[in-house]
């Protein structure tokens, strides 16, 4: 498996602008990257506009509403999405870049 999904990721209200949501997601990618990952995901509430600019800050890009996340280096039909009521963000790294990548290559 080469995408993971971040999911949950939570702060409470009042200990919001600390640092905690950051610490959370870099700890996260962290995992993901030591692991292989290529493609790290999730989605958020379109209610909650903030996420975007935090999700930004950390290196995603945020797609719009409806929009899918295409994983071709999965194969060439493999694609997730939400519904109206979320936005997507994904976070893509070069496969070549892993000890393996030659393998998500085709070579």
């Amino acid at each position: 498996m080469t995408a993971g999904k971040i999911r949950g990721l939570a702060v409470d209200e009042t200990a919001r602008g600390q640092g905690w949501g950051s610490a959370l997601l870099r700890r996260a990618m962290q995992v993901y990257d030591q692991l292989g990952f290529v493609t790290l995901y999730g989605s958020f509430d379109v209610g909650s506009p903030h996420l975007e600019d935090f999700y930004r800050s950390h290196g995603f890009d945020v797609l719009g509403v409806g929009a899918k996340i295409e994983m071709h280096h999965l194969g060439p039909a493999v694609q997730t999405g939400s519904d109206d009521s979320e936005r997507m963000f994904v976070r893509h790294r070069d496969p070549k870049s892993l000890p393996w990548g030659d393998l998500l290559a085709g070579r």
